[in-house]
């Protein structure tokens, strides 16, 4: 497999495997808007990514070995009407890397933003597989796959949903050519992908070139000795082998949420400020409806605060939420949980599996302290604070952003371009603050007028 050419990224993902590309952004960036741009919208590959022109890229279905249908991605569209939905993208292994500080997991070290709400466009899956005579009674699976390009693990990436979910009009299930009004890009499975509302990331196949209609799973090693939960007594691979064909295919993720952001502001107190927390929820099995409320605990979950639930698009968007709260320590952590409309509730701890997938204990963030000030970072935008706290905000925000940005994004600090004296000389004596802080503000970082592009620096 040659990467050699891979189209341009986002300047706002975390880099997290190059050979295949893997990246995602912070989640601070990702709950400023209803429905994720592209530029956030994380990347997961198992494989080379290609850009395939729409004129030339065919859809076979197929029952068992037999051909049953050819079509054009572009007779696609002009054959059927379009279909729309909103729902959330999310992979298996979102927060990952808090289930790996448990124990050690396989998989890419994911934090929390590999998730993201985008409207679907394109053409019902029942509606084709109707419009091709096939009684689709007669099979139980519908296999998916993409013969593009080789992958890590298997000669081509394959997945399969059950056939009565494939046919039933409320479940919306598309092939997909549009996201949020604008054609796919190839990073996201253009020209045609899968988009299986409420099912997790791995079953909406990229690149989608065949169909088939099946009595079975499809074979593929990523629907079968992948994406699975396993007992935590299995801790290694060879442990695994002879494991994966006893248990099930993943489909849905459990009930979920996210602390993105906590905002503080100082109060008349010296030991004590109001914070602004933003998050994001997600909905677990479709049986249980979507988010109904989250909560925010500061006690380790003995009390609960009501957040505010400030969008919500259908039965299978993620829910963004908002609480202030006022009197808060300078230290301690921040505690989030998640309820749906059938009373189930996000627990207090995550069961640990190898593969590090499906985390879903409560999410906390903790908040620091420098200099007697509580430090976390959001749009700057969003600060409503003394010119005192300002001036450490903002130091800090510099020096982190410079330590990450100079590693990983190809920029460097520019500090002439900081006119403000005092707010320079704290800058450069914090220079090199670690990079875990620098994914919470990196959307900030690209745009500020702090820094210049090195046009020859990594990119």
């Amino acid at each position: 497999m040659s990467y050699s050419d891979e189209p341009e990224r986002s300047e706002l993902l975390v880099v997290r495997g190059t050979e295949p590309f893997n990246a995602e952004p912070s989640a601070a960036a990702l709950v400023e808007f209803n429905q994720t741009p592209e530029s956030l919208l994380y990347c997961r590959n198992h494989s080379v990514v290609r850009q395939y022109p729409e004129e030339s890229y065919v859809l076979t279905v197929k029952c068992d070995d037999s051909t049953v249908l050819e079509i054009s991605a572009s007779e696609l569209r002009a054959k059927f009407a379009k279909a729309e939905v909103v729902a959330v993208l999310q992979c298996a292994g979102n927060r990952r890397r808090e289930m790996g500080a448990l124990k050690p997991v396989n998989g890419v070290s994911w934090a929390d933003g590999v998730v993201g709400n985008c409207k679907w466009g394109g053409v019902l899956l029942c509606d084709l597989l109707k419009s091709s005579g096939v009684s689709t009674n007669d099979y139980a699976q519908v296999c998916f796959s993409s013969n593009a390009t080789l992958c890590e693990d298997d000669t081509y990436y394959g997945a399969s949903i059950p056939m009565n979910k494939a046919m039933l009009r409320e479940e919306q299930v598309l092939l997909a050519y549009e996201m949020n009004d604008e054609m796919l890009s190839a990073d996201h499975g253009g020209p045609l992908r899968v988009v299986v509302p409420g099912y997790l990331g791995a079953r909406w196949v990229k690149w989608v070139d065949t169909i088939i209609l099946s009595s079975a799973e499809s074979p593929n090693y990523y629907q079968q000795r992948d994406y699975k939960v396993l007992p935590p007594e299995v801790d290694s691979k060879a442990k695994a082998l002879p494991l994966w064909s006893k248990y099930p295919s993943m489909t849905e993720l459990p009930l979920n949420s996210v602390v993105a952001s906590v905002t503080p502001i100082l109060s008349s107190e010296s030991s004590l400020c109001s914070i602004h927390v933003k998050g994001y929820a997600l909905p677990g099995r479709a049986s249980q409806g979507n988010v109904s409320a989250v909560e925010v605990s500061l006690d380790d979950g003995a009390q609960w605060i009501p957040a505010e639930i400030t969008y919500q698009e259908g039965r299978w968007s993620w829910t963004l939420w908002e609480v202030s709260i006022d009197d808060v320590p300078l230290s301690g952590t921040v505690y989030a949980r998640a309820k749906d409309d059938k009373g189930g509730m996000q627990p207090k701890e995550g069961k640990w599996n190898l593969r590090g997938v499906a985390f879903d204990a409560w999410v906390r963030r903790v908040l620091c302290e420098l200099n007697g000030l509580p430090i976390v970072f959001v749009a700057p935008r969003r600060m409503a604070i003394a010119r005192l706290f300002h001036y450490a905000f903002d130091a800090v925000l510099i020096s982190t952003v410079a330590a990450g940005v100079r590693r990983s994004s190809g920029f460097t600090p520019n500090s002439e371009a900081i006119s403000d004296p005092t707010i320079r000389s704290i800058a450069d004596r914090y220079l090199g603050v670690g990079e875990s802080i620098f994914d919470m503000i990196q959307a900030t970082a690209v745009n500020s007028t702090y820094f210049k592009r090195d046009t020859k620096g990594p990119r």
